[in-house]
């Protein structure tokens, strides 16, 4: 999170705490409930921790709901972990970056991510 926020362009991020958080701003369901749902993110990065990596949950109700299906999601996994990222695409993750603990080598990830799903991708 530290890199994200640290290296961001000029772009509001919000931060969710757990699935139920995460799904109720995308949705704009109970305390954002008067959220604009004509202003989706231009991605969601989903940090998955171990041991029961409670974003593929979030990935998999973005895929099921119609406000969220095509929100691109990018997947941050742990980089010895080939099942979970082999999952992660089976799911519909648009991208899977391994995490990594060199702090240099995190931040330009995520200048790259973001250069990439902010400033290049192109969203409906």
């Amino acid at each position: 999170m530290r890199a994200l926020l640290d290296n961001a362009v000029q772009v509001r991020i919000e931060i969710a705490q757990g699935i139920s958080q995460a799904l109720a701003w995308l949705r704009g369901e109970g305390v954002h409930a008067g959220r604009d749902m004509r202003q989706m993110p231009a991605a969601v990065v989903l940090d998955l921790s171990p041991p029961d990596y409670p974003g593929l949950g979030v990935l998999a109700q973005m895929r099921s709901h119609p406000g969220t299906h095509a929100v691109p999601v990018v997947v941050l996994a742990p980089a010895d972990d080939a099942a979970v990222i082999a999952r992660s695409y089976e799911m519909g993750a648009n991208s899977v970056l391994l995490k990594t603990a060199d702090a240099a080598r995190l931040a330009e990830m995520m200048r790259r991510m973001q250069a990439y799903w902010l400033q290049i991708n192109e969203t409906v």
